[in-house]
């Protein structure tokens, strides 16, 4: 997994980072991403993010990605949303 926060990262249209933070950091892997509001995209299907899969959706593999990265959170000290574990 890997983690990136905003603050640190170059924007789109080449904007470049100010070096504050807004709060929005995110943990993902090559197919999965989770930002620390809770969005959950599958990458490979939603590369645009387009669609994010809620907590409670019914969908197996989405649930047990959440909880690996959410424990990907933990690992670096980050909070969550308690509401999505």
């Amino acid at each position: 997994w890997a983690y990136a926060e905003e603050a640190v990262l170059p924007k789109p249209g080449g904007v470049e980072p100010d070096g504050n933070s807004s709060g929005l950091r995110w943990v993902r892997t090559g197919e999965w991403k989770l930002y620390n509001d809770g969005r959950l995209f599958h990458m490979s299907v939603d590369d645009r993010e387009q669609y994010p899969i809620a907590a409670t959706a019914a969908d197996a593999e989405a649930a047990s990605q959440r909880q690996r990265l959410l424990k990907a959170f933990d690992q670096v000290k980050l909070p969550t949303r308690t509401s999505d574990r």
